[in-house]
């Protein structure tokens, strides 16, 4: 009877230490992350990746546009950069996913993806800034206005002609 107690006490050590240790080794050897949180549409958007584990890796972004795709970027281990081109105005979450493998009876199946964890949440700000373009147009259109009111100018005053 007592051996019995030692070898399920055995075996629910081992089945609870080779879960903490993979969670270990998944949650710390496994990071992403961006080169600056801020972009401009069109810039590129560095990723460091750095991957521990010898299975199937992908990035996952998610534009606020409601776009999605997904990198592959293959079976693990190593550090590297990813380019991305920032496309979508607004924040992009970009998150780092892991597929695991099964062997049954001698075939290898790769299971679903799983979250690892978020890289980074960056946003993306136009080309061209909306402030300064209305502040733009309101000068053009004051200086306008002068014009017609009483034959001066905005711009001949200042004499930038």
């Amino acid at each position: 009877m007592k051996r019995r107690r030692l070898v399920v006490a055995s075996f629910f050590t081992l089945t609870l230490f080779s879960i903490v240790a993979t969670g270990v080794v998944f949650g710390q050897q496994s990071s992403c992350w961006t080169d600056r949180p801020y972009y401009n549409v069109g810039d590129t958007i560095t990723v460091y990746v750095q991957l521990g584990m010898s299975n199937p890796y992908y990035l996952y972004i998610f534009n606020s546009d409601g776009s999605n795709y997904v990198i592959n970027l293959g079976n693990g281990g190593g550090s590297f950069s990813v380019p991305l081109t920032a496309t979508s105005p607004g924040p992009s979450r970009i998150e780092l996913w892991m597929s695991t493998i099964e062997i049954f009876g001698g075939s290898m199946n790769t299971m679903n993806p799983q979250y690892v964890t978020t890289c980074a949440t960056v946003m993306v700000t136009p080309e061209f800034p909306f402030v300064p373009a209305v502040f733009l147009v309101a000068v053009l259109v004051a200086n306008l206005m002068l014009r017609r009111r009483n034959g001066s100018s905005l711009i001949r005053k200042s004499g930038l002609t």
